[in-house]
């Protein structure tokens, strides 16, 4: 390894994960966190890797998204009709019951919001949540067609 970038983790031969806090370009160290001791340790550059860690699924989106000027607050209305597009490619395969593409229109349901979450500046996680809130101490009935009815 050649250089080593502030706050991403690496990993050597034993497992240790290591977040890297400081390093000069060129040098042969690097100080950095090791995440099961949490103590701040010099570690040598040419004994460790970087290691991919997961981001969440919203930021994966985001990034997948961004290159491709899809974030862009004047585009929300060619978001809201893949919206749309979406949600009757749902229906359609309700309709036929046919459960791959049922997860798939509902996966892609999820990125459309997503992004157009952001595109109005919103966080989905939080409109997420802020629904869940609202409904978390309902009381009421479900009727013999499935809705729920609010006391």
């Amino acid at each position: 390894m050649s250089s080593i970038k502030l706050n991403y983790v690496y990993e050597n031969d034993y497992n240790t994960r290591v977040l890297a806090t400081e390093y000069e370009e060129n040098a042969n160290y690097f100080v950095g966190v090791n995440l099961e001791t949490e103590r701040k340790h010099m570690y040598s550059v040419r004994d460790f890797k970087e290691v991919e860690i997961d981001k969440p699924i919203k930021e994966k989106i985001l990034d997948w998204a961004k290159p491709k000027d899809l974030l862009k607050y004047e585009n929300r209305f060619v978001q809201l009709a893949k919206l749309s597009e979406e949600v009757g490619e749902l229906a359609n395969a309700i309709i036929k019951n046919d459960k791959a593409n049922q997860k798939d229109a509902i996966g892609d349901i999820y990125v459309v919001l997503t992004i157009l979450a952001n595109q109005l500046h919103l966080d989905i996680d939080e409109c997420i949540e802020s629904a869940y809130n609202e409904i978390k101490d309902r009381k009421g009935t479900t009727s013999k067609d499935g809705s729920f009815i609010k006391e």
